[in-house]
């Protein structure tokens, strides 16, 4: 359990049997918890290790409801993982759940420059394109950091 790789494998674990717990938030959040411990000790080895950053804001996200913890740890992962499509998609969608639809716009069109064939991402997309009618592409580092 030294390695960075087999802490993230071990608390991957954890996040599948979150994602099965589904119908029992609880059960759900607890599972989260436990695979953060795991996540927690990989980044102490390896801080930039991308993929564990975006299983972090996963959890946050989806388990624990901590959309700012969330987003910073999408953002980190991003930094570190810039080719992760789903990192930009869900900050779009904590954005789109704020009702900051510039932002979510913006996160959603990044999610598909990265992976044009990210199904999630172009349906964000189009969703919020539909609703608003927006399509940005482009934001300034202060518009960003709302």
């Amino acid at each position: 359990k030294n390695s960075a790789q087999i802490l993230r494998h071990l608390g991957y674990d954890k996040v599948l049997q979150a994602y099965n717990a589904y119908k029992d938030p609880q059960k759900a959040k607890k599972f989260g918890e436990e695979g953060l411990v795991y996540y927690r000790k990989a980044l102490a080895i390896h801080p930039n290790f991308g993929d564990v950053l975006h299983q972090v804001g996963y959890i946050h996200h989806f388990y624990t409801s901590r959309p700012d913890s969330a987003k910073y740890y999408y953002k980190l992962a991003v930094n570190y993982a810039p080719n992760m499509a789903e990192n930009y998609n869900n900050l779009g969608l904590l954005y789109l759940s704020e009702q900051k639809n510039d932002i979510a716009s913006y996160y959603f069109n990044r999610a598909m420059q990265v992976n044009p064939n990210f199904i999630d991402a172009r349906n964000n997309h189009q969703a919020i394109k539909n609703a608003t009618g927006l399509d940005v592409k482009f934001l300034s580092e202060q518009q960003l950091s709302q």
